[in-house]
């Protein structure tokens, strides 16, 4: 959302959440990036009725698994954390590049990126693709 200085919104852009549906999507994928000024993260929302296990692989830039972190979410609950936060045990003072991998074989996952940059939020589309290997 862009506001003129008398607070009115001049413009408002959104980007839809990509939803895991049994049988179809149980894999997804986002950009990652953490660095000086930047940081990338991911928004996950159960819209089931039963308690979801999303594990979360975080890919270097030639897609060998970095770290891993598997989380439960309860029916109707939500949860947003960077990349810092989620793998909080890793130095990242470095920077990183890569990839944040979502899976799920559980039903009414909608996950949704986001980037922090210079201090400005910004949502990112996640990418349904069928398994990393077989």
């Amino acid at each position: 959302t862009i506001r003129n200085s008398g607070g009115k919104i001049d413009s408002q852009t959104a980007v839809m959440p990509a939803v895991f549906e049994r049988g179809r999507f149980l894999n997804s994928v986002v950009t990652a990036q953490v660095g000086k000024g930047i940081n990338t993260g991911i928004a996950l929302v159960n819209t089931s009725k039963n308690t979801a296990s999303v594990k979360l692989v975080l890919r270097n830039a030639n897609g060998t698994e970095f770290a891993t972190h598997t989380t439960e979410l309860k029916a109707g609950n939500q949860t947003a954390r960077f990349i810092d936060e989620l793998f909080s045990e890793i130095n990242f003072s470095g920077g990183f590049r890569g990839m944040l991998e979502i899976e799920t074989v559980d039903e009414g996952i909608i996950s949704m990126g986001l980037l922090m940059s210079d201090g400005v939020l910004t949502s990112l589309p996640t990418h349904h693709y069928g398994t990393w290997s077989n």
